[in-house]
This record gives structure tokens, C-alpha cells and sequence, in this order.
């Protein structure tokens, strides 16, 4: 039997969350629960819930499981996300290196930006990282951005994530090129030249965009609305058009698509 990281598509797999082993049952989430990720690296992310914000797990019906995240939108203190600490994501501060993210999500709402991931502080003058979120269009549109403190690159995608559907969304960086996939195939519609992002000594999240650092005092905004299911980062590696459709292939089933 092959390992999980053995297979071919697990290469370089820095980070993933299946959102499945500390499940006891679909319902709601309580601040501060853990996720264990499936890598070799087995990431640890901890559940932030705020205010009147709600997190709830839950499964498709062939059992996959997600992540709800219920954020009241334009209210901050209500906000939630998923936070892995500075201390254990070193490996996820890329600069130089190429990179892949990739996820599974469901809107309902389409009038707001929703992040997906992001590690570091955005556009600020002490800023560096990336990001990939679902942008505010109908339908809406998968973009990415890599920045060194205001200065940002950003590569978008055709508008095809539609409300109340799964879609399998990601992004690559090889080099200067960056690339937008939804359901497996390249829908990459504008691309700046992509710059090295600027080192970050700050956490990963998954849910919300993070706006500054941690020394000035984080600020946040962005938040996702909606189910999140299985998302990835790939360090070092830039997945080619091939293996991204063979993934979509892959595991479409699970979302009846």
C-alpha cells in the first residue's frame, strides 16, 4: 500500500486540513477546538470564534466533511476563522519559492469578498505574504495576491464560482507567472508579473485576511461565508494544468458534481 505521502499529487504537501478527526458528530464548533492536518508536517489550527459568529462542522452527503463558517458581515468583533501559530508554519512563509493553494468552497453570498487563506499582513507598510480569496462579482471570481509591504501583485480569474454550488478553486506561483484554477482547469482572465513576497513572521489563517502585524496590533477583514472543505498548500511545487484536473476528477465525486 502506498503512503499518504508517497502519492504523487502529496509531493511537497506542506499543509492539509480534512477537518474530519476531531469531529463528534455534525453541529456546532466551539472556540478554540483544534484541526490536526493530514501532512507529514501535521499542522495544528485552532478554531477562532468571535462575538455572535458561529463555526459549525458538517458533511456532504457522500461524508466528506467541511467547515462552516458563519461570520456577521461588516462587524468585526463577530468575525471567525481558523489560526495556525507563527511557531509551527514556518514552512508556509514562502519568498522565492513556487507554491500552490487550493480548496474547496461553497457561497451563498456572492456581494462580498471571501478570503481563503492568507499568511501574513496585506497592503500595510510592514506587510508580506499572500492570499487567495473568492472575489466580489456575480459570479465570482478566484484572486490571488502576493505582497511586499504596500505593494501588491494580483492574478484573477474568469467569474465562474457560482452561488450555492461546490467548486474546486486554486492557485499556483511559479516564478513571475501566476495561475487561477476553478474546478481544475486554468480560468487565469488577468495576471500581473508575480514579485517574490516579502517574508512574514506572523500566522496562517484560513477564513479571514489578516491586515496587519502582530507588533502593531492585527487587524483583520475579508472574512469567509460559507462551507470550506479540505483545503491545501503545496510548498516548493507548482502543480502543472495536468495534476490539477486529475485532482478534480479525482475527488469530485465527493461533492456529487
Amino acid at each position: 500500500m502506498v503512503g499518504f505521502d508517497n502519492f504523487i499529487i502529496n509531493h511537497q504537501l506542506l499543509l492539509a486540513l480534512p477537518f474530519r478527526e476531531m469531529i463528534g458528530g455534525v453541529g456546532a464548533a466551539a472556540n478554540g477546538e483544534l484541526v490536526y492536518g493530514r501532512e507529514k508536517a501535521h499542522h495544528l489550527g485552532t478554531l477562532d470564534i468571535n462575538g455572535t459568529g458561529a463555526m459549525n462542522w458538517g458533511a456532504v452527503a457522500s461524508g466528506f466533511p467541511y467547515l462552516e463558517f458563519v461570520p456577521t458581515l461588516g462587524v468585526a468583533a463577530d468575525w471567525t476563522w481558523v489560526e495556525s501559530s507563527i511557531a509551527t508554519t514556518a514552512d508556509l512563509d514562502f519568498t522565492s519559492e513556487d507554491f500552490t493553494l487550493l480548496a474547496w468552497i461553497y457561497l451563498a453570498n456572492l456581494g462580498a469578498v471571501h478570503t481563503i487563506m492568507c499568511r501574513g499582513a496585506q497592503a500595510v507598510a510592514n506587510g508580506g505574504g499572500y492570499q487567495m480569496t473568492a472575489a466580489f462579482s456575480t459570479p465570482s471570481r478566484v484572486g490571488f495576491a502576493t505582497c511586499q509591504g504596500v505593494d501588491v501583485q494580483t492574478v484573477t480569474s474568469e467569474a465562474e464560482i457560482n452561488a450555492a454550488t461546490w467548486h474546486l478553486v486554486g492557485v499556483t506561483r511559479s516564478g513571475v507567472v501566476g495561475k487561477s484554477y476553478i474546478d481544475g482547469q486554468d480560468r487565469t482572465t488577468s495576471a500581473e508579473d508575480l514579485v517574490a513576497p516579502a517574508t512574514q513572521n506572523e500566522p496562517f489563517h484560513i477564513g479571514v485576511r489578516q491586515i496587519e502585524t502582530t507588533g502593531v496590533g492585527i487587524g483583520y477583514d475579508t472574512p469567509f461565508e460559507g462551507y470550506l472543505a479540505y483545503p491545501r498548500v503545496w510548498g516548493s511545487r507548482c502543480l502543472s494544468d495536468e495534476i490539477m484536473l486529475a485532482i478534480w476528477n479525482h475527488e469530485r465525486h465527493w461533492f456529487a458534481l
